[in-house]
């Protein structure tokens, strides 16, 4: 699927990125039904230019009535879009996707370790006019030990990244967990920055929300201009939304290799 390109920025102008990340838990709404309509239509709303959504499932279970949820979500939002399979089982898959509303020019997914459950990531280098943007987008483990893994795997590949990079996904883990550390002092904390630093993202049984564990990382050159959590239903996760600014430069435009296809 092909997005529409931006015009190319010019010398020292502003990018303007807005990003949504989301476990949508298969479709299934806090309700215990599947509403892959609520998740699409409120993605419609939002209008991101990238989103990162996590427990993706593509022809995976009954309960998501087997559809291809990322083909799905791209056609109906008329958006670029890259999937990567944390796991596999009858020709169906279940993981990660991200979706641009410009053109994904470069595409990396990469299994990681851990003793649980598998866990994958998924990375993209998007064009926003003459300006390469990375983006990757994760779920880690259950256990802290895996955790510890798997960031640590995330980082031997980013290690290799140059330019702007936004990280999003369920880490499993709050404010003072290893793999939420990891980031710290390196990446802005976008939620820790803004008038939510303290509402939970997980929405459990009795309806109650517990401490977040759900993040956008920003890298330094981007500045922070909005950032928002909608209290919905759509999920038991809640989508959490920022608006990032990018000043760029005649270096930053296009010309440059892309790393990954």
């Amino acid at each position: 699927m092909k997005a529409e390109s931006a015009l190319e920025p010019g010398p020292d102008e502003t990018v303007s990125l807005k990003i949504l990340t989301l476990n949508i838990h298969s479709g299934v709404n806090w309700f215990g039904q599947y509403d892959l309509e609520s998740i699409a239509r409120y993605i419609e709303e939002v209008q991101p230019d990238i989103v990162g959504l996590q427990e993706v499932a593509r022809g995976w279970s009954s309960q998501s009535r087997f559809e291809d949820i990322p083909g799905d979500l791209a056609r109906r939002l008329k958006m670029d879009f890259a999937y990567s399979a944390s796991l596999e089982r009858n020709n169906g898959n279940f993981g990660n996707l991200i979706l641009s509303r410009y053109p994904i020019v470069g595409i990396f997914t990469e299994l990681m370790p851990g003793n649980l459950e598998r866990r994958s990531f998924g990375f993209v280098q998007i064009m926003v006019g003459g300006v390469r943007i990375n983006f990757l987008t994760t779920h880690l483990g259950l256990s802290e030990s895996d955790r510890q893994e798997q960031v640590t795997a995330i980082w031997n590949f980013i290690s290799q990244v140059d330019g702007p990079l936004v990280i999003t996904g369920d880490f499993n883990g709050s404010d003072g967990d290893v793999a939420v550390k990891a980031f710290h002092g390196s990446f802005l904390d976008v939620q820790e920055l803004s008038g939510f630093r303290d509402r939970g993202t997980f929405r459990v049984k009795n309806g109650s929300l517990i401490p977040r564990m759900d993040f956008i990382f920003a890298s330094p050159e981007f500045m922070v201009s909005n950032f928002w959590i909608d209290e919905n239903y759509i999920s038991d996760h809640l989508p959490l939304v920022a608006e990032l600014k990018l000043t760029v430069s005649n270096q930053d435009v296009a010309g440059q290799p892309v790393m990954y296809q």
